[in-house]
């Protein structure tokens, strides 16, 4: 990772930082990823970044009582974000289509393929591609009245 110092020289004077933090990688403990998105939520405070945008998930623990360790953190930094004086658009997008068909292999049942192991595969669910996110980004940046505060999914 890119050390923060570096990243204030980065970002100093930009309009808007989006941050995505990574819940995927196994060797990123949910530990690490939490400091790594409280302290670039702290450096887009101190630098005065006119927007934030920051990808989350649902904060399974709070909704549920369970651990979940790939929501859970994503989660704890966007609750930290909430509560620092940042202009903050929070991202809720659905699962990456993207990982669904290259990461999980769908099985046949029947006359189906079905994936399985995510979510019941005879309910409908929400996918999106990556190349889909830039353009929902790009609009929350360009208008800024209406996204800043919000929380989109």
């Amino acid at each position: 990772p890119i050390p923060i110092i570096k990243l204030n020289n980065v970002f100093r004077d930009v309009y808007g930082v989006f941050i995505v933090t990574n819940d995927i990688d196994p060797l990123l403990a949910m530990r690490r990823e939490m400091e790594i998105g409280v302290k670039l939520a702290e450096m887009c405070e101190r630098l005065h970044v006119k927007h934030v945008i920051y990808s989350a998930v649902d904060f399974v623990y709070r909704i549920t009582g369970n651990r979940c360790s790939r929501y859970d953190g994503k989660g704890e930094i966007e609750y930290q974000m909430k509560g620092m004086e940042l202009p903050l658009t929070v991202l809720k997008l659905p699962l990456s289509y993207d990982y669904l068909v290259n990461t999980l292999i769908p099985t046949r049942q029947g006359s189906d393929y079905v994936f399985t192991g995510i979510v019941d595969s005879k309910l409908d669910f929400d996918v999106m591609n990556y190349s889909d996110i830039g353009p929902v980004v790009k609009l929350a940046f360009e208008r800024p009245n209406i996204f800043i505060g919000k929380t989109i999914a």
